[in-house]
């Protein structure tokens, strides 16, 4: 007689996929609080800059990106402004590459600066925000129920 297999892979009574939300809420659930407001804030903490990296800034009219890269760029654009020799007009795409601005003189640099920081800013501040209603729950059950709705 064959020999029966301890285990048969049966692809119609597979358990239901978790979404994120469901799967991170499961691991939080049983955990002191303390220890669940903690993770619970590792979390928030590890999609903010993922936000930031795909979020934008709207200046002109137009999207540019706010990813680091974008971030770097621009600093080092403001960090130059004055600078003798320093070639003006800037010309920065905008995220999808269909279009341009052309930044004039330093006032124009300040200003795009000045709308990007603002943007990332909105994320970080979001973020903390977050946290300060996470750091207010109660108990494990309330911080896994919660969701950070970015």
């Amino acid at each position: 007689m064959p020999e029966t297999p301890d285990f048969v892979f049966d692809r119609n009574n597979l358990p239901p996929q978790l979404n994120r939300e469901q799967f991170e809420a499961m691991r939080i659930t049983g955990m002191p609080v303390d220890q669940a407001r903690a993770f619970r804030n590792i979390l928030i903490d590890r999609r903010t800059p993922k936000l930031i990296a795909a979020g934008t800034v709207t200046y002109g009219g137009l999207q540019f990106s706010i990813s680091p890269t974008a971030q770097f760029n621009t600093l080092v654009m403001w960090t130059r402004r004055n600078e003798a020799g320093f070639a003006y007009p800037v010309v920065r795409a905008t995220k999808d590459s269909t279009s341009s601005v052309a930044l004039a003189d330093a006032a124009a640099v300040e200003a795009f600066y000045a709308a990007s920081e603002t943007a990332v800013r909105a994320f970080l501040d979001a973020g903390n925000a977050l946290k300060s209603q996470v750091n207010a729950l109660a108990t494990s059950a309330e911080v896994a129920a919660f969701v950070d709705p970015r």
